[in-house]
């Protein structure tokens, strides 16, 4: 039953991840967390999981798209968020976590009522990225936002920088959302490779096998999705998404 379970929420994960990119490990880690302990699965290795899902859900992705990858703007995004992954990896020594995750939970919520109010005002879209002096600095910004995020909190970037690079640039969804699995597969293949340097491995070969198969079938359901939804649907699941994120980080809080 375990197995069973496993699956189908491999496979609603990667169908998430497939349809905007990013969100996947939002769903499968805390689910994972609970119903995986009657299998004995440790925290180290539902993350290996969740990085694992990620990875092979979005590489298929990434190649099948890699001629319509924006490349100009995934690469000063890739940059600037390395640095800013850098230096929120070291803030925390000088700040209060609680405090640092108050203002973050904060900016999340304004930043899911700025995405609202952008699907409905009359603000112009662009398919591409503009090359201008102020869209590249405020696609720098964007990176280091994104890097910090994920150096402080150990988040996925792509699930912040989607909305941002919407509001701010106002880039099409659709097109955005083929720049921001090539990101986070970066972020993921790292997470795995820092995993299986510190020995952690997934012990259970059942598990690796359906992890690996669903996410394969989730994430070719999730790029078929998107291309039948309309860019105002496909911010809807970019909210639905960040609330996710926003209820977790809450709940974190609370916890403290």
């Amino acid at each position: 039953m375990e197995y069973l379970i496993i699956a189908v929420l491999t496979i609603v994960a990667s169908t998430l991840t497939g349809t905007v990119g990013v969100g996947g490990a939002l769903v499968i880690v805390p689910a994972l967390t609970v119903t995986a302990l009657n299998i004995g699965m440790l925290q180290p290795e539902i993350r290996l999981i969740g990085y694992t899902m990620n990875f092979i859900s979005l590489a298929p992705i990434v190649f099948k798209h890699r001629k319509a990858i924006d490349y100009s703007l995934a690469r000063p995004l890739i940059v600037f968020s390395v640095i800013g992954a850098f230096i929120g990896a070291n803030i925390p020594t000088f700040i209060d976590e609680k405090i640092l995750l108050y203002y973050f939970v904060a900016t999340l919520l304004v930043i899911i009522l700025l995405l609202i109010k952008k699907m409905y005002d009359k603000t112009v879209t662009v398919k591409n990225f503009q090359h201008n002096y102020r869209n590249w600095l405020a696609i720098s910004l964007i990176g280091m936002i994104v890097g910090l995020a994920s150096g402080l909190f150990g988040i996925g970037g792509g699930v912040f920088m989607l909305p941002l690079v919407i509001i701010f640039i106002g880039v099409k969804p659709k097109n955005i959302i083929l720049v921001t699995p090539l990101i986070v597969l970066f972020s993921t293949g790292t997470g795995i490779l820092v995993s299986l340097w510190n020995n952690i491995f997934l012990q259970n070969t059942a598990v690796a096998v359906i992890v690996i198969l669903s996410a394969l079938q989730g994430a070719e359901l999730g790029d078929k999705l998107r291309g039948k939804m309309s860019d105002r649907m496909l911010q809807w699941v970019i909210v639905m998404v960040l609330l996710i994120l926003t209820v977790k980080l809450g709940m974190k809080v609370a916890a403290m």
